[in-house]
């Protein structure tokens, strides 16, 4: 992505991308439709989900591997679903397991080691030129 498309909008790009991406799904959509029609309740959930939500996303990601670059905005995908996890227990009362807490706490671990800068190296060594005075003309 950085180095084909580093000159394109993220804008752009999305779009571009969930364009694309509509094309290739509406024939197999339109292949088996719905017995019945979804109410425009439905449809207007769909909307907003398609273009609020995943078209925002897809946005922030892209905007995300243009200032961080796309190892670290990778590891965005490792701690969705700890962000899931955590919802569903805040907004639904699911119940939450020791199992999901120590999986959370060694994502969120790798997360934050993967996503480290590297702690800088020892100066290069100086070569003899540099170390002679400076000769004045």
């Amino acid at each position: 992505m950085k180095r084909r498309f580093s000159d394109v909008p993220p804008l752009g790009l999305t779009a571009g991308t969930l364009g694309v991406s509509t094309l290739l799904l509406a024939p197999l959509a339109l292949a088996d439709p719905p017995g019945v029609p979804p109410s425009p309740v439905a449809a207007g959930s769909l909307v907003v989900l398609g273009v609020a939500c995943t078209a925002v996303a897809f946005l922030a990601y892209f905007s995300l591997i243009g200032t961080s670059g796309p190892g670290r905005a990778s590891l965005v995908t490792y701690v969705n679903p700890v962000v899931a996890a955590a919802l569903g227990a805040a907004v639904l009362a699911e119940p939450v397991t020791q199992a999901m807490l120590a999986g959370s706490a060694l994502v969120l671990a790798g997360s934050w080691l993967a996503a480290r800068r590297p702690a800088p190296g020892p100066l290069p060594a100086r070569t003899p030129q540099e170390h002679a005075p400076a000769r004045r003309g």
